[in-house]
């Protein structure tokens, strides 16, 4: 069964696949949690604990960890995580805010099927890794057959805090990318919280894993990314969603300025995420506490997100100005959150995106198509070879076979109508609180 999404309904195919591939949501289930680590100094299963800024392994030239996933998927992701304070110091970087990074510069990825304890057995490289330039950075690797996963380092120093590995077998697209300023940088490097953005959508959604990959650079500007859109897709290009937050030093001092610059330099990191199957997601700019940072974010700039947004259909993103003007304590400087401020932003990420990740539904409450459900939310229009669904507003559809299995999930980003192919026996369409029964 497809979804796909139409402003009206015989509108161009574009549209109609971007509803398909960038807004339908399916999990990536963690296979590495809590599993044995071992490495060339020995176990080292902290780096699975879940705890960001913890404790960590010192990286040297031909170090080595890994793991026995278990056998049965196909595909996989590697994830790991430098805790360095800076996505990249050559991606993206202001002169002034280089630090040096110690990461890992070379590594392979190897499998194997017959290891016992991370040493021995026979081992197939799956991936090779030359001048690696970032501080968190996910693979997909081809299982099959496969049990053991080995990250071996060839040089490099600095250490790694955490290391995850997902079940792309069938397909999983919930991997996030996170590229931002010192903003993303604090928040997810310097004082993690204790719960991240992915813990808290599993918490809701116990069946969801998100992914997720730290990006923040300090100092840059939109313009510094927008020059760089190359290098940040050859990196984090695999990461199916980009929760962007862009634009505190763009707007720094309060003018409006370079406000079209910043629009102009958005919609080139738009252009270029939707050119390669990623759906950008924009957070409108944190607000400052004006009393302390001396300025606020200008209108205009707020602005610019919010046309973009809907000029683009992009999926929303959170609203951290308002939320960060009304509670300044959470702000270090006026300007950078604390500590309680970056879970703050993982909780608003959480929050905004919670509708991707819907999936109850009570099929008792299912009604016979065409019906109208709960006010002209929904109304579905039997056509041949498809149903159309008209909405008056954003929202998330699932739709279920009546055993309840999830067969399907996309984001409608706007009021209008989106057309759903037919299924090949009965199933249940839901949207917000409605649900329609389907007949094929």
């Amino acid at each position: 069964m497809a979804i796909m999404g139409r402003r009206e309904l015989f509108s161009s195919i574009v549209v109609s696949l971007l509803i398909v591939n960038a807004f339908s949501m399916t999990s990536n289930p963690i296979l590495s949690r809590g599993k044995t680590v071992y490495s060339s100094r020995g176990d080292i299963s902290y780096l699975t604990d879940n705890k960001f800024g913890g404790s960590a392994f010192s990286v040297s030239d031909n170090s080595w960890l890994a793991l026995n996933v278990g056998t049965g998927p196909s595909k996989i992701l590697l994830n790991w995580n430098n805790p360095g304070y800076s996505w990249s110091d050559s991606i993206a970087s202001a002169t002034s805010c280089k630090g040096g990074l110690s990461i890992p510069v070379d590594y392979d990825i190897l499998k194997s099927s017959n290891s016992t304890n991370g040493s021995d057995g026979d081992w197939e490289t799956s991936l090779i890794v030359r001048n690696n330039t970032v501080t968190a950075r996910a693979h997909s690797i081809d299982f099959s057959g496969s049990q053991w996963i080995k990250m071996s380092i060839i040089k490099g120093r600095g250490s790694l805090d955490e290391i995850e590995v997902f079940d792309l077998s069938n397909g999983g697209n919930d991997v996030w990318f996170f590229p931002g300023t010192s903003i993303s940088a604090n928040s997810f490097k310097s004082t993690p919280p204790s719960k991240s953005f992915a813990d808290i959508i599993t918490e809701s959604h116990p069946s969801f894993n998100p992914v997720v990959i730290r990006g923040g650079i300090p100092c840059i500007n939109s313009k510094t990314m927008a020059d760089e859109i190359s290098k940040y897709l050859d990196v984090a290009g695999n990461a199916g969603y980009w929760a962007i937050e862009m634009g505190t030093n763009d707007a720094w001092g309060g003018s409006s300025y370079n406000v079209s610059t910043y629009r102009t330099n958005l919609q080139l990191i738009i252009d270029s995420c939707k050119a390669n199957n990623i759906q950008p997601i924009i957070a409108r700019i944190i607000g400052t506490d004006s009393s302390k940072a001396g300025w606020q974010v200008h209108p205009d700039f707020l602005k610019a997100i919010d046309s973009l947004t809907v000029k683009n259909n992009l999926i929303p993103g959170p609203d951290l100005y308002t939320y960060f003007s009304t509670h300044t304590s959470e702000l270090s400087d006026g300007v950078h959150p604390t500590a309680a401020g970056g879970a703050s932003i993982f909780r608003l990420w959480a929050e905004k995106m919670d509708s991707l990740y819907e999936v109850a539904v009570s099929i008792k409450k299912a009604k016979r198509t065409p019906e109208n459900v709960r006010s002209g939310v929904m109304n579905v229009i039997d056509v041949k070879g498809y149903h159309v669904i008209d909405v008056e507003s954003a929202g998330t559809l699932s739709v279920y076979s009546l055993k309840g299995a999830l067969l399907r999930k996309a984001y409608l980003p706007a009021k209008g109508s989106y057309r759903l192919d037919k299924s090949k026996g009965v199933c249940i369409a839901r949207f917000l609180s409605g649900s329609v029964l389907l007949r094929p």
